[in-house]
């Protein structure tokens, strides 16, 4: 596998946003929605996060690929509090989530 391309040329409207945090904040305010999005300092191209407001869940986490223009979107939620209820209850379910965004011509 080749150098990883550049992360301003493969992700342009990102870089233009500052960020994938700031990208993802516009979206969302576009739409009326507020989300505490937060952005790493290291890797604010590839990178954004959402914190959770309730203890059954892990944080929400956006990654950009390296290699393409790619995301992975993962989430975590522990079922403890249902767990303690019904037992049959599985006590950490994961969602792994790749989504995959044509580049605009």
């Amino acid at each position: 596998m080749g150098a990883a391309p550049d992360p301003a040329a493969l992700y342009p409207d990102i870089a233009a946003e500052g960020g994938q945090a700031a990208a993802l904040h516009a979206v969302a305010a576009e739409n009326g929605i507020r989300v505490p999005f937060q952005t790493s300092d290291a890797n604010p191209l590839g990178r954004a996060a959402v914190a959770t407001t309730v203890a059954h869940r892990t944080v929400l986490s956006i990654d950009a690929r390296a290699q393409e223009r790619r995301w992975s979107i993962r989430g975590c939620e522990t079922f403890r509090r249902a767990a303690e209820a019904a037992p049959a209850v599985p006590l950490h379910q994961s969602l792994d989530a790749e989504i995959l965004h044509e580049h605009p011509s």
